[in-house]
């Protein structure tokens, strides 16, 4: 399982996007708009977020949501069996 050690929203809806870095130094990064939910990482460790946007696709779901944004709350229950948040959280 992926180990998470910061993340930020960047943006709240329309889409809503998060972005971190993970134990192992490679960035993640999570996006949802129009019902559909990814996560991608970098392939190497790096402090450039756009490494991860063009990076490799983890999770790709569609996500039956009545809102334009989603918390991030709601995000890490989606992604529960793909990263884990723990060590980020207060």
């Amino acid at each position: 399982m992926l180990k998470a050690v910061s993340i930020i929203m960047t943006a709240v809806s329309q889409p809503s996007q998060w972005e971190g870095k993970l134990d192992d130094g490679r960035m993640f990064y999570i996006r949802y708009r129009g019902f559909g939910l990814t996560l991608e990482i970098s392939h190497e460790p790096t402090d450039d977020i756009m490494d991860a946007v063009r990076g490799k696709l983890i999770f790709k779901k569609e996500v039956d949501f009545e809102h334009f944004g989603m918390s991030t709350e709601e995000m890490m229950e989606h992604l529960v069996e793909h990263i884990s948040f723990d060590e980020c959280l207060p």
